[in-house]
């Protein structure tokens, strides 16, 4: 089995690709990176953490911000089994200028649109395969996250689609607490990522395509995870400098614990999850930890097809306009 890896260089990747190693039916991570220097030294320090030879790893440059090089790494892919669209997180509340959508759900969402619809037109994702997209369990309710995250309370609908791409979130306490701009605009993101994997999977039926989470995830050092490092006030101080907080609280889990999830049942092994699914932490929604289970029964726009195709052609529409900004052809 050859697996490729979004972001392979952060937290989440380069744990997974510890996991995937000790895994016997894999043969391959392919992670993709911005730079040559970033992919070869993380490839230096995996061979160091898993004992496995240079040649497990390979790499593709990409960036999923610039549609040009996801464009351009297509023809660099070999073919492969499963394909982890994991890059993310959050982002700095801006528009980014080439496709005139907000920052977050460039990163997010539509630059992995590209890539796997890219992949699966180039015959690139094995037969049989999966595609496996990270989303996070924002796209719902986080009631320990009351203040700091915006609350739909299971409302979004087919008119929040486009103000959800193409504007940075505001609202009367985004001024006073400015991580909820952020979280806002990485909810956002997360919610129409989601969907529209869930959409890419009826259209696909031959292929095992869904969303998973890790969950909340702390490191095992006292200083939190990168996730933390792009917060704003007040997320990067607590989550960064006291993750032992969140756990307390029963909000976060450690990080190969997360990771876990990813990889038994959903990336190698028997598929555990029906087409679609949506695989992330347990009611109450207190936090994001715990064993998964599918969402999409408690969460109605999730569950919504209409508005899961919908949310994919709003997704589809604003690619093809970034990439005629940018001289590409999808």
């Amino acid at each position: 089995v050859v697996i490729a890896i979004t972001g392979g260089n952060g937290d989440v990747g380069t744990e997974l690709s510890k996991q995937l190693s000790k895994v016997e039916e894999v043969s391959k991570i392919l992670l993709t990176c911005r730079t040559q220097a970033k992919a070869e030294a993380t490839i230096a320090s995996l061979v160091e953490a898993t004992g496995k030879d240079a040649s497990f790893f390979d790499y593709v440059l990409l960036d999923v911000m610039d549609i040009k090089t996801i464009v351009a790494s297509l023809d660099k892919f070999p073919t492969v089994d499963r394909l982890l669209l994991n890059v993310g997180g959050l982002s700095k509340c801006q528009i980014h200028e080439q496709s005139g959508a907000v920052d977050c759900m460039v990163l997010n969402t539509m630059g992995h649109a590209v890539l796997a619809e890219g992949l699966i037109k180039k015959n690139k994702i094995a037969k049989g395969g999966r595609i496996i997209y990270v989303g996070s369990e924002v796209c719902r309710s986080v009631y320990s996250f009351a203040g700091l995250k915006p609350e739909y309370l299971g409302k979004f609908g087919e008119k929040d689609i486009e103000w959800a791409i193409g504007q940075n979130y505001k609202d009367f306490a985004s001024g006073i607490i400015p991580i909820r701009t952020q979280l806002g605009d990485y909810a956002n993101a997360k919610i129409i990522g989601t969907m529209y994997t869930s959409q890419l999977a009826k259209e696909h039926p031959d292929l095992t395509i869904l969303t998973t989470s890790p969950g909340a995830i702390h490191g095992k050092d006292g200083k939190g995870t990168g996730f933390a490092n792009e917060g704003l006030f007040p997320m990067k101080p607590l989550m960064k400098y006291a993750p032992w907080m969140f756990k307390l609280m029963q909000v976060t889990q450690d990080l190969d614990v997360g990771v876990a999830r990813i990889v038994d049942g959903t990336l190698v092994g028997e598929p555990k999850w029906e087409n679609g699914s949506v695989i992330m932490s347990p009611p109450p929604f207190w936090g994001a930890r715990g064993p998964p289970v599918d969402n999409r029964p408690m969460v109605p726009y999730l569950a919504d097809e209409d508005l899961c195709e919908k949310a994919a052609i709003a997704v589809r529409e604003w690619n093809t306009k970034w990439a005629a900004n940018a001289g590409v052809t999808l």
